[in-house]
């Protein structure tokens, strides 16, 4: 039997991909009435409202969208939302906020069996936001100090 915490990995996909749950308040679009299942509810790594969870949720949806697991008009429509909030988070974000998701990202990423799916799923992520991190300009703070 494999490594228990692959079973706790945070980007795990649920058993019932067609549940329409939701842990984040503002994952919630109001005029569909959609909830969005976050993929990392049980993760301690990702925290709830954070921008690695978020990052999270909208690499998901694309991933469903892509392979056809739910009606694909609403799928769209929960990944298009959660791209546009994925934008919004990662434009407002300071250089360290990208850092220190990076970081959660790659930490849940450790926590996972390696080269299992959830592992792959998790180095997805950490490299979406390393990437976010490396072209983010620098903070002002930073900026000064060289």
């Amino acid at each position: 039997m494999g490594d228990p915490r692959v079973a706790e990995c945070a980007l795990r996909r649920p058993p019932d991909r067609l549940t329409a749950a939701i842990r984040l308040a503002k994952a919630h679009i109001d005029y569909r009435e959609i909830v969005i299942q976050s993929t990392s509810d049980d993760a301690p790594g990702l925290e709830p409202g954070s921008l690695e969870r978020l990052a999270g949720d909208w690499l998901a949806a694309e991933r469903e969208v892509a392979e056809g697991i739910r009606n694909p008009a609403q799928a769209e429509e929960i990944a298009r939302d959660l791209s546009a909030r994925y934008d919004d988070a990662i434009r407002s974000a300071s250089r360290e906020d990208l850092r220190l998701a990076w970081e959660a990202a790659r930490k849940n990423q450790a926590e996972c069996e390696m080269g299992s799916e959830s592992w792959l799923e998790a180095r997805r992520l950490s490299e979406l936001l390393r990437g976010e991190y490396e072209a983010a300009p620098p903070d002002p703070v930073e900026a000064e100090s060289e």
